[in-house]
C-alpha cells in the first residue's frame, strides 16, 4: 500500500489570523512566531508590518519596532498617524524623552481629532508632570546621564567618567549617576576610587541597592573578605524597588553563586519585564542551577522564539537537553555568552569560512541560517578585528537582508558609535540611499556621508575621489571614528563656494580634511610626520591644503 504525504501549506492570512487569536489571549511570544510566518509569505503587507511594529512595542522591543516603522514610512504614507504615535511610544520606552515629546506634539498638530489623541495627551502629561516630579534637575541632565550609561556599557570608560563626573559634581543627589561613575572607574582600573564613590553614595542613601551590590563586587574582585562580609550582610535586607534593582541584586547573588536567591530575584524582575532577553537568560541559567530543568528549557525556547538568531540561548538549550538525555548534572555560568571552548569552535568555523570566495559566502548568507547567526554572534565577542572583518564581509553580500541588518543596527542605542561609523561607510559602499537614521552619542539623527546634499553641478569627480581617500586614510591611521566629521568638514568647505574648485591632489586634500577633524577632536593629535608618512603625502602639499581648508572654514 502506497501512502502519499500531502504538503499542507497555509497561506499568509491563516498565520495572521492565528497571530490575532494568540495575541488576544496574551500569548505574545507564540503570536510573534505566527506573525513572522505571515510576513515571510507576504513581506510587503502593510497591515502585517504595522501589527509587527505594534507587537514589538508590546514586548518592549522598541528598537526593533522603530526599524519596522521607518521601513513602513518608506513604503506608504497611509498609516503615518499610527507610525508617528508608535514611534512616540517607542522613544518614550527608550527614555528618549525629547524625541517622544516631539513625536506626540507632531501627532496632535497633524491629527487634532485622531484616534490616539487621548493616549498622546496622557503621555505628554506623564512627560510634563510625573517623570521628574519633585525634582529640580532639568530633563536634559537625565538625558546626558543616560548617554553616560551608554558610554559605560559600550566600554568607553574615559568618556563615561568625564560626562558622569560633570553631572555628579553639579547634582550629587543623583545617586544613580554616582553608581555608574563608580563602575566606570572600576572598569578603567581604579578600584580605590570606585569604592570611595560607592561608600559616599551609602552616606547619602544607606540602603542604596546598586551601591551595596557594587561594593560586594569590588570586594569579591579584590578578595577582601572583611569588606565582603560587611556588605553581604546588607544584601538580604534590600527590597528591590523595581525590575532594575531586582536585576542588580540577582546578578550579585549570581556572582556569589547563591543560585536560589538569584532565581527568586530574577523571577521577580520578570514580572515587570517579562520579555527582557538578558533577564530571561539569567533566569534560565538560575533555573538550571537550581535543577528546575523543565522551566529552563521553556525559557531558552522562549528566547529563541523572540530572537531566532540568538545562538547563545540555542546553545544552552541543546546543552541542557543533552545533559537531560544522558541523565547528567549540568551547571551554567552566569555570563551572557557561550563557554570558552564553544567560542574557540565558532571562531575556527568562521576562520574556515573566511577562506572561501565571496560568491560562495554570499550563497551561504542567503541560504544557511547557521552561517548568518554565527556571523551576527561574532559581532558580540568584542574583538575589533573580527568585527571589522564581519562588517566588511556582510557589506559585500549587498542584499536586502544585509541592508536591513545594518539599518537595524544603527537604531540600537547600545551599539558603539565607532561600529556605527563602520556601518555608515559600508552602506555608502553598497550604494544605499542616504540619509541614514541612527542613534549617535545617545541621540537619534539623520546622518549623511559624503556630498549627497550638494548640488550635482558643484561636484567634480575629484571631489568624490577625496571622499573615498578620506575613508581609506582614516583606516590607514586607525582613526575611522573621525571619518564622519572629516566628511562634514569637506561638505562645509564645498558649500562655501558657488562652484567648488577642483581638488587635483586628492590624497593631500583628503589628509587635510582628516587632520582638521583630528585637531578638533583629539587633545593630542596624531603626530604630523608619522601621519604624513603613513599616508604617503608630501608635507608641502598637505600644509597648503590644510591652510586653505582652515582659512575657508573659519570664514564660513
Amino acid at each position: 500500500m502506497n501512502t502519499k504525504i500531502l504538503k499542507f501549506d497555509r497561506d499568509a492570512g491563516f498565520h495572521f489570523r492565528k497571530y490575532q487569536k494568540q495575541a488576544d489571549k496574551g500569548a505574545y511570544i507564540d503570536s510573534l512566531v505566527s506573525l513572522r510566518t505571515a510576513l515571510k509569505k507576504d513581506p510587503d503587507n502593510i497591515e502585517y508590518l504595522v501589527s509587527l511594529a505594534e507587537l514589538y512595542t508590546e514586548l518592549d522591543f522598541f528598537e526593533e519596532s522603530n526599524f519596522i516603522l521607518f521601513k513602513i514610512l518608506k513604503m506608504s504614507s497611509d498609516v503615518y498617524d499610527k507610525c508617528l504615535f508608535s514611534m512616540g511610544c517607542n522613544f518614550f520606552g527608550l527614555r528618549d524623552i525629547e524625541k517622544a515629546k516631539e513625536c506626540f506634539q507632531n501627532y496632535l498638530g497633524a491629527y487634532p481629532a485622531g484616534e490616539f489623541v487621548p493616549d498622546v495627551q496622557d503621555f505628554l502629561d506623564i512627560i510634563e508632570y510625573d517623570i521628574y516630579e519633585d525634582s529640580d534637575v532639568p530633563a536634559e541632565v537625565f538625558a546626558r546621564a543616560d548617554e553616560g550609561k551608554t558610554l559605560l556599557d559600550n566600554g568607553e570608560y574615559a568618556k563615561a567618567i568625564r560626562m558622569l563626573e560633570k553631572i555628579g559634581g553639579t547634582y550629587p543627589e543623583l545617586t544613580f549617576v554616582q553608581n555608574n561613575l563608580a563602575l566606570a572607574y572600576y572598569c578603567k582600573g581604579d578600584p580605590a576610587k570606585a569604592r570611595e564613590i560607592s561608600k559616599q553614595v551609602l552616606r547619602i542613601d544607606a540602603g542604596n541597592a546598586h551601591a551595596i551590590c557594587n561594593l560586594i563586587f569590588f570586594a569579591l574582585s579584590a578578595n577582601d573578605q572583611k569588606e565582603l562580609a560587611k556588605y553581604r550582610n546588607m544584601l538580604d535586607k534590600i527590597e528591590g524597588k523595581d525590575a532594575d534593582e531586582d536585576m542588580k541584586i540577582a546578578l550579585t547573588y549570581c556572582e556569589l553563586d547563591e543560585d536560589e536567591k538569584a532565581y527568586q530575584k530574577l523571577k521577580s524582575a520578570l514580572t515587570e519585564i517579562p520579555y527582557d532577553i538578558h533577564t530571561m537568560f539569567f533566569a534560565a541559567a538560575a533555573a538550571v542551577n537550581t535543577k528546575r530543568y523543565a522551566e529552563a528549557v521553556r525559557m531558552f525556547m522562549d528566547i529563541v522564539k523572540l530572537q531566532p538568531e540568538n545562538t547563545i540561548a540555542s546553545y544552552y538549550k541543546k546543552a541542557l537537553q543533552h545533559a537531560l538525555d544522558k541523565k547528567a548534572d549540568i551547571r551554567i555560568q552566569y555570563a551572557y555568552q557561550v563557554p570558552q571552548e564553544e567560542i574557540h569552535r565558532r571562531m575556527h568555523y568562521l576562520n574556515r569560512c573566511f577562506q572561501k570566495d565571496t560568491e560562495e559566502l554570499r550563497d551561504m548568507w542567503a541560504h544557511e541560517a547557521y552561517f548568518r547567526s554565527i556571523l551576527i554572534w561574532g559581532l558580540s565577542i568584542g574583538n575589533a578585528i573580527v568585527k571589522h572583518i564581519i562588517l566588511d564581509l556582510i557589506s559585500k553580500f549587498n542584499d536586502e537582508t544585509a541592508v536591513d541588518f545594518f539599518k537595524e543596527s544603527l537604531l540600537r542605542k547600545n551599539k558603539p558609535d565607532e561600529e556605527k561609523n563602520d556601518i555608515f561607510l559600508a552602506l555608502k559602499r553598497m550604494g544605499v540611499p542616504q540619509p541614514y537614521v541612527a542613534y549617535m552619542s545617545g541621540k537619534i539623527s539623520e546622518v549623511r556621508i559624503g556630498l549627497v546634499d550638494l548640488d550635482e553641478q558643484k561636484v567634480f569627480p575629484s571631489h568624490e575621489k577625496v571622499v573615498d581617500a578620506i575613508i581609506k586614510s582614516a583606516e590607514a591611521v586607525d582613526r575611522k571614528l573621525f571619518v564622519t566629521h572629516a566628511l562634514e568638514l569637506l561638505g562645509k568647505y564645498m558649500r562655501s563656494f558657488a562652484n567648488a574648485p577642483v581638488m587635483r591632489n586628492v590624497n593631500a586634500w583628503a589628509a587635510a580634511f582628516l587632520y582638521a577633524a583630528l585637531l578638533e577632536n583629539e587633545k593630542q593629535p596624531y603626530p604630523l610626520q608619522s601621519f604624513l608618512e603613513t599616508l604617503h603625502v608630501k608635507a608641502t602639499s598637505f600644509k597648503r591644503c590644510l591652510h586653505v581648508v582652515q582659512k575657508t572654514l573659519k570664514k564660513g
